[in-house]
């Protein structure tokens, strides 16, 4: 997950429109006209961020979220609302079995796929600056995240919706083994390289991303992203793969691997819809920065959770535990051990 850029004018997370203007006769009226342009656009902004964190009515602020745009942004904003009504729900579903009755409708596989489809609309919808240096701009409360964070979140988006066909339609996926032994074992070597990759070390490393009363807040949690990120990527991703592949989830830890793709779907889309509301003034970066990484504990509760089928199934669990630390070691030491991973488990799932 991870894009410095130069200290242009980007915090404006608007959709694809023609700005162009006429050219002024000189460089010196081109320069204060589009100087002009740019300090507008700023002061509408901030003057609209202001009336929005002043705003006491919720239904106004809400009207405001997600249908005041038109065009393609629209489209951006009520495929986010369907997302959101579904993980609310899918949420109480799992908290309350009289949610479940009264709603008795299955999103562990609509609510990845409207994440994913979300991810890929603000590709096509938003003009975002693009990354230099492999900083993201996500971890910024000086500016909106660069174009190739977008990229990676459909990929990751993407991860996630795969896992869910893959628990609920797992026979479709057994039908084409190549397909099916890409996307469980080799996602990160085949098809990773076809998407942009940040860096946290650069976001760390670049203070024109973070303000100075903020900097060292949001260096301290993106000390505790990276190594979380590599626990989650081997234990929910990998880990749960591993043990669909291996079809050695029994019906009664259903309940676990559709707890964990809510947990994905925080990670992944709702984390994207935080980076909005702190963008247009609803949360503090700090907030937004809190709700993120706040969630961690979840993750690791959902984890020791996954316990029961550890224990069930040593042979992966520790197949999954060595594959942590090969993460940290050069990439063709990660694809041998990926190979050797598959080896393993598809002996375990053959025995």
């Amino acid at each position: 997950m991870g894009a410095a850029a130069k200290n242009v004018n980007d915090s404006e997370l608007s959709p694809r429109r023609d700005d162009s203007m006429s050219p002024p006769s000189s460089l010196s009226s081109k320069r204060s006209v589009s100087k002009s342009h740019v300090d507008v656009r700023a002061t509408t902004q901030k003057r609209r961020s202001g009336k929005r964190v002043s705003s006491s009515n919720p239904f106004a602020a809400f009207a405001h979220l997600f249908f005041e745009e038109k065009g393609k942004d629209r489209v951006h904003r009520l495929n986010g609302l369907l997302y959101i009504v579904q993980f609310i729900l899918a949420v109480l579903q799992e908290a309350s079995p009289a949610v479940k009755r009264a709603v008795p409708v299955d999103f562990t596989f609509t609510l990845p796929l409207t994440g994913w489809l979300q991810a890929v609309i603000a590709v096509f919808t938003f003009k975002l600056p693009k990354t230099q240096g492999k900083v993201q701009g996500y971890y910024s409360d000086k500016r909106t995240m660069t174009m190739d964070f977008v990229l990676e979140n459909v990929y990751f988006s993407g991860l996630l919706l795969f896992q869910a066909a893959y628990f609920k339609y797992g026979h479709k996926f057994r039908a084409i083994p190549p397909l099916e032994i890409i996307l469980v074992f080799f996602p990160y070597y085949v098809i990773r390289p076809f998407f942009p990759k940040t860096s946290f070390r650069a976001s760390m490393k670049n203070d024109k991303e973070k303000s100075k009363e903020n900097r060292d807040f949001m260096n301290t949690n993106l000390k505790f992203i990276k190594p979380f990120y590599v626990l989650a990527k081997h234990v929910q991703g990998y880990g749960l793969n591993y043990l669909l592949y291996a079809n050695a989830v029994p019906a009664e830890h259903s309940r676990t691997i559709r707890v964990l793709l809510l947990l994905g779907g925080w990670g992944t889309t709702i984390a994207m819809f935080l980076h909005t509301l702190k963008f247009k003034g609803y949360l503090s970066p700090r907030a937004s920065m809190l709700l993120y990484t706040g969630s961690f504990p979840l993750f690791i509760f959902g984890y020791f959770w996954m316990g029961g089928l550890a224990i069930q199934n040593p042979a992966i669990a520790l197949v999954v535990l060595l594959g942590v630390p090969i993460n940290f070691l050069h990439v063709r030491v990660q694809q041998a051990y990926q190979i050797a991973a598959f080896l393993a488990v598809r002996h375990i799932a053959n025995a």
